[in-house]
């Protein structure tokens, strides 16, 4: 069983070595001492909140630009997180946030884990729904992970916040949910051909699943 001291140790020094790039959260430090029996890293404040409430907030539309702009930005952000050998394992549109300028950072690296070759186990906390197939059936992850979920992410941020699939009995039976997963296609982005592209090449099955950096080469609007 990892401790929580040890959890914060590494989302720190994973934190740490990512803080540079413009879309990820910035930590600023950290607070941990005798004095403090929770251990706190100290971030910007992002009033605008978390992607997925910001896209499901009642009576919002947000335009054409806004949504390819976030793409672009989670899509930059997470071909840096990988460059750095690093997988997120929890990216949701819950763990993006939006700036006062409409940019999106990508946060909640308590999940992350620096790369290893082949595969590992999950960590102790995940949330399947915005797991691959092969997780579901397998538990066990690698780097393409976090292409599937990033598919996820393009599908919450064209349809309003909402999840592919809905009915998923992810709480009752991972196979099944993997099943559907894998057969049900899903709607188009409404946005544009290259975006559907996009979508599509995440959610393929494992073997054809392309990296970050390939999917930075995809045509998309800048």
């Amino acid at each position: 069983m990892i401790s929580n001291q040890k959890i914060f140790e590494k989302e720190h020094h994973i934190m740490a070595k990512l803080r540079n790039h413009e879309n990820i959260v910035h930590l600023i430090g950290s607070v941990a001492s005798e004095k403090h029996a929770t251990p706190y890293l100290i971030m910007h404040l992002f009033t605008k909140g978390d992607l997925s409430r910001f896209l499901s907030a009642a009576g919002q539309e947000y335009s054409e630009i806004f949504k390819i702009d976030a793409i672009n930005d989670i899509l930059k952000g997470m071909k840096f997180v990988h460059e750095n050998n690093i997988w997120h394992l929890d990216l949701a549109a819950r763990n993006c946030l939006v700036t006062d300028e409409g940019r999106i950072k990508i946060g909640d690296f308590g999940n992350a884990s620096f790369a290893k070759r082949g595969k590992k186990d999950l960590p102790s906390k995940v949330n399947y729904r915005w797991m691959p197939p092969e997780v579901l059936r397998k538990q066990t992850i690698t780097w393409k992970t976090d292409v599937w979920s990033f598919g996820i992410v393009i599908h919450e941020i064209c349809h309003a916040g909402k999840l592919p699939w809905q009915d998923l009995p992810i709480l009752e039976d991972l196979p099944k949910a993997a099943e559907i997963m894998e057969n049900e296609p899903l709607p188009g982005s409404n946005l544009n051909s290259d975006v559907d592209q996009m979508m599509k090449s995440c959610l393929a099955k494992l073997k054809k699943r392309p990296s970050f950096q390939k999917l930075s080469l995809l045509p998309l609007p800048k």
